[in-house]
């Protein structure tokens, strides 16, 4: 202890706070083994010190001592549950090793000898959610808004979670207005106009969003082109079924701004063409979003710039048309879906649709994705049984194709296209069917991550020749300039196809275990940034391609190699 004390104070004098500000920034640095270095002796000295041993246990985990990283972070906690960021990061922690449980016990017990600290009930709704316990998030999150009403981020989480559950939109609206009080962004004001629109209070919805369009930088603008920096407006819809674009839109040395759409806004389009140099069309969900996508495509007629993800062509990326337009390529497994309304399940009018269809069966909300409220329903009075619950008017069913690999489990795959380009994003491998990264089995399977990294430099050799030519063909087929597809592999060698549209999340990994699938995202990163560049720089060049003269793209390049990590 002495030696500890004495090489600190030799250092920084008396000041830790220092030596912890040091080490939080080599943290955010990514120099982890250096903040260790740091940080030890700097917890020997003041055992009690929460903020240092929260700090040494994020440098733990980045170098791949999960352990003690996670009962550090649960001796910060116990130390100093008022700090903000310590709940969060111990809910990260716990979840991205898959022990979300963990988290819920260790927050409730401090929520619970704590209740006026409403950021430690908003840690434990977050783990709550990763537990699939939807209704008992809600009640911790009512908890913290009467504890905490000027937290922003719970009001954040309560709009979200009661847009999810059904017949809570005037709740939603009421956690919305108060949020946007709290902090008036357009995203906010957006989130609040989807919740009033689903209310059928569409001229309030409209006011919502008139309060968050730049109108100040439209009217002031200037063509496009004569600023260096792009210019790359972000059209989004309202509520959440967009393309998720904090990582996947570098926003360095370039102005970004999110346009949400509306029917019955005046949106200026002279103006609005003049300020940016290219735009990305987020309305992503073809289900949720679809009258978003047909504002967008009016709008976008009217603009003469270019644009990625064109929304005429997103719309057509419905499960049930995906299913319908890949559905005879032979290298792939394309399962019948067809949408179907719930009471015409409970009335016993889908005899014939069930019968196309198949059982067993997958069954799930329309608009639903990561596996939210999805069953498996082996025979009509399963299906039947799901049909009762709350939720959407209408179901997807999708035949349930058994994909379980030769040694038992589980493994499905997402790849990107961006311009025709494949990039490899992830292998999850699941002892279930029920098969999300954040259900998986990898981080507390070391021959999992090795066989994951093998996909990401290799994807082609991995994933084999009948499967790669029924990704080209499904490149082929598909027109956005962005998209994702989850599939799996049959025995045989033939593609599972689960899912193909431009909604799938793409970000890096923030533990070290996952270390090696960094550059896998940062590639998909950079290709987008490229090609929104490179399709700015055309119209400015008057070399657009015209809807005759399409884009040149390969019919299928693959991005992968190099050492992940």
């Amino acid at each position: 202890m002495a030696a500890e004390r004495a090489r600190l104070e030799g250092v920084f004098g008396k000041n830790t706070t220092a030596a912890l500000a040091l080490g939080e920034w080599l943290l955010a640095s990514g120099r982890a083994t250096e903040a260790e270095q740091l940080l030890q002796p700097l917890v020997a000295y003041q055992p009690d010190n929460a903020q240092a041993l929260a700090a040494l246990a994020q440098a733990l985990l980045a170098t791949g001592r999960d352990e003690r990283g996670l009962a550090a972070l649960a001796q910060a906690l116990a130390l100093e549950p008022s700090h903000p960021r310590i709940p969060a990061q111990l809910v990260h922690a716990f979840g991205a090793a898959g022990r979300a449980d963990t988290a819920d016990a260790l927050l409730k017990q401090a929520a619970e000898r704590h209740p006026e600290l409403g950021h430690l009930r908003l840690a434990r709704s977050r783990a709550l959610v990763s537990l699939g316990l939807i209704p008992d998030a809600l009640q911790e999150l009512l908890l913290a808004a009467r504890s905490s009403p000027s937290l922003v981020e719970v009001w954040k989480a309560l709009v979200h979670l009661q847009l999810r559950l059904a017949g809570s939109f005037d709740a939603a609206i009421g956690s919305g207005r108060k949020l946007v009080e709290l902090e008036p962004t357009p995203e906010n004001h957006g989130n609040v106009a989807f919740a009033l629109q689903r209310a059928g209070r569409d001229e309030e919805a409209r006011e919502h969003v008139v309060r968050g369009l730049p109108w100040t930088r439209w009217a002031a603008a200037g063509h496009a082109s004569t600023e260096r920096r792009l210019r790359v407006g972000v059209l989004t819809a309202p509520g959440f079924v967009n393309t998720p674009t904090e990582f996947l839109v570098d926003r360095t040395g370039r102005l970004v701004e999110t346009i949400p759409l509306l029917d019955g806004v005046g949106y200026p389009l002279a103006q609005v063409g003049r300020s940016y140099d290219v735009f990305f069309n987020a309305i992503a969900d073809a289900d949720g979003a679809a009258s978003a996508l047909r504002l967008a495509d009016r709008l976008l007629a009217e603009m003469p710039v270019p644009v990625l993800n064109r929304p005429a062509d997103v719309a057509r990326t419905t499960r049930d048309q995906i299913a319908a337009r890949l559905g005879d390529i032979p290298e792939a497994v394309v399962p019948v879906t067809r949408r179907v309304r719930r009471q015409a399940l409970l009335r016993g009018e889908a005899a014939a649709l069930l019968e196309e269809v198949g059982f067993p069966l997958l069954s799930r909300p329309i608009g639903s994705h990561g596996g939210d409220d999805v069953r498996k329903a082996a025979d009509a009075e399963a299906l039947r049984r799901h049909a009762e619950g709350d939720g959407t008017d209408e179901l997807y069913l999708t035949r349930f194709v058994e994909y379980a690999s030769a040694d038992g489990v589980y493994r499905k795959y997402r790849v990107v296209f961006v311009g025709g380009t494949l990039f490899p994003y992830h292998l999850s491998v699941s002892a279930g069917w029920l098969n999300h990264y954040f259900r998986s089995d990898m981080s507390r399977s070391e021959g999992h991550r090795v066989e994951e990294a093998a996909f990401l430099n290799e994807p082609e050799r991995h994933l084999g020749a009948t499967a790669v030519a029924a990704l080209r063909r499904i490149a082929e087929r598909i027109d956005l300039d962005y998209f994702g597809v989850d599939f799996a592999l049959h025995r045989d060698g033939r593609l599972v196809l689960f899912e193909c549209n431009p909604v799938m999340l793409i970000m890096t990994p923030q533990t070290d275990v996952f270390r090696y699938r960094h550059e896998a995202a940062l590639r998909i990163r950079n290709a987008f940034s490229a090609l929104l560049q490179r399709r700015a720089t055309q119209d400015r060049d008057g070399d657009r391609p015209t809807a005759e003269e399409p884009e040149a793209r390969p019919a299928l390049a693959v991005a992968g190699g190099g050492r992940g990590g």
